[in-house]
């Protein structure tokens, strides 16, 4: 379906900014189709022809290609897809979902205990709690990651398999019920030719730009997100595994359930390491704790809560690379077999270093329990240098963290999936999963002006 290209421009002034990105921009505007979930707005994904051409691989008309073939619940379904030649653009039409999984993990009441500080936590508390903390968090941790492997389980099982190349918490969706949505397939992957620049219909001789073909012998391996990448891209490589390079940028997002949350002050000091959270850089990292609060008296009104990632990428792809060894140890010919093959491997000399426990980095990990032991286990299997010794996303999906009954399984209401697990429910303790997350997601409805 597409509308009328009269009728967008006269509504374009109705357009509200929600976020940008790379290369496309995403405005809510005024729903003329039907299709809303709230309000009479929908979410639209615009990126302008001359952006399309000018950015590679990233491709909003094969994003639309790949999402029109999928179907799973948990990869958000777009509404239609539009070739606005009057206004030079593309247009991605998809529900407008306001919580996504950053924005909860940045919340400074999702972690396993109460907290303990001397200053004010924002209120009301993101999640409601109808039994033990530790106990809630563990159950809407383990929904949430159970939902997005099921996710990349069935992109990495077709055929061929896609990778999506930029898993991260800001591409986690999280909907009224719960449920997740995987969204951003503007780098996706299938191993075929990819003419950039192709039209609507897919005719790649009367677009109106021309863009050089990514192929599985020249891959581009600027994808991915920062701290999320794996590291074998970081080495220039010319071709990878693209489906293992999804499994390391799971394994980093699982990870940031259990990084401490840091106070930020948002002025400007004098210290530029205020706010830095790995050591000198000679190695040494800092002691971690639940919330890192600074030294420095807190002005109100200019804070903020920030989840850290398990990894550094603020200066750059050489002090990522280093921040990965010094958590995962500095690789050798048995752990990475394949790095002296890489481009840029040559060039690089670290420091030797051994990989140190990932538990004394996630210091919002649970209490001694099995679940504690499952969950360092998944991601000592997925943060794994050699990408093909990573665990699949298939293999996770009973794995058990995610398969042991101990933990129930809280799915949101409708998952199809919901009858094949044996523990699965859709309540527990009389609270769903959208009773848990209520608090924050009219937060986040609230904070978009809805």
């Amino acid at each position: 379906m597409s509308f009328d290209s009269d009728d967008l421009n006269g509504r374009s002034g109705d357009k509200k900014f929600l976020a940008d990105g790379v290369q496309s921009t995403v405005y809510r505007e005024p729903d003329a189709s039907g299709s809303s979930n709230r309000d009479g707005w929908i979410a639209v994904k615009i990126v302008s022809f001359h952006a399309q051409n000018s950015v590679r691989p990233h491709n909003i008309v094969r994003e639309h290609q790949f999402l029109a073939g999928l179907d799973h619940p948990n990869i958000i379904r777009p509404f239609d897809f539009y070739r606005n030649d009057d206004l030079q653009q593309y247009e991605l039409r998809m529900p407008i979902i306001p919580l996504s999984l950053d924005v909860l993990l940045d919340s400074p009441h999702f972690i396993p205990s109460a907290p303990v500080v001397d200053i004010p936590l924002p209120e009301p508390p993101f999640i409601s709690i109808s039994s033990g903390k530790q106990d809630t968090f563990i159950i809407l941790a383990k929904s949430i990651m159970f939902q997005l492997v099921s996710a990349i389980a069935y992109l990495h099982g077709l055929e061929p398999a896609i990778a999506h190349r930029d898993i991260k918490p800001g591409n986690v969706l999280i909907d009224d019920t719960g449920c997740i949505k995987l969204i951003d397939f503007g780098i996706a992957w299938d191993g075929e030719l990819r003419h950039l620049g192709v039209n609507l219909h897919g005719n790649k001789h009367d677009s109106p730009y021309q863009h050089k073909a990514e192929t599985a012998d020249s891959m581009c391996c600027q994808v991915g997100s920062s701290v999320h990448r794996a590291p074998e891209l970081l080495f220039s490589p010319d071709t990878y595994n693209a489906p293992a390079t999804d499994l390391w940028s799971l394994g980093v997002t699982f990870a940031e359930f259990f990084t401490p949350l840091r106070l930020i002050i948002e002025v400007d000091w004098d210290d530029e390491d205020e706010t830095s959270n790995r050591g000198d850089g000679d190695g040494t990292l800092e002691k971690c704790s639940s919330l890192i609060i600074p030294e420095r008296p807190i002005p109100s009104q200019s804070t903020h809560w920030c989840r850290e990632s398990l990894f550094d990428g603020s200066r750059g792809e050489l002090g990522l690379i280093w921040s990965i060894f010094r958590i995962r140890g500095t690789p050798n010919p048995t752990t990475w077999p394949d790095l002296e093959k890489l481009p840029s491997a040559k060039a690089m000399a670290f420091r030797e270093t051994q990989p140190i426990e990932l538990a004394s980095v996630l210091p919002n990990l649970p209490e001694p329990t099995d679940s504690r032991s499952f969950i360092l286990d998944m991601l000592e299997r997925l943060l794994v240098y050699d990408g093909s010794s990573r665990i699949t996303a298939r293999d996770l999906l009973s794995h058990p963290f995610l398969a042991n009954t101990t933990v129930p399984l809280l799915f949101p209401a409708d998952y199809m999936s919901a009858t094949s697990h044996p523990d699965a429910s859709y309540v527990r303790d009389g609270m769903s999963m959208r009773d848990i997350l209520q608090p924050g997601i009219e937060s986040a409805w609230e904070a978009m002006g809805l």
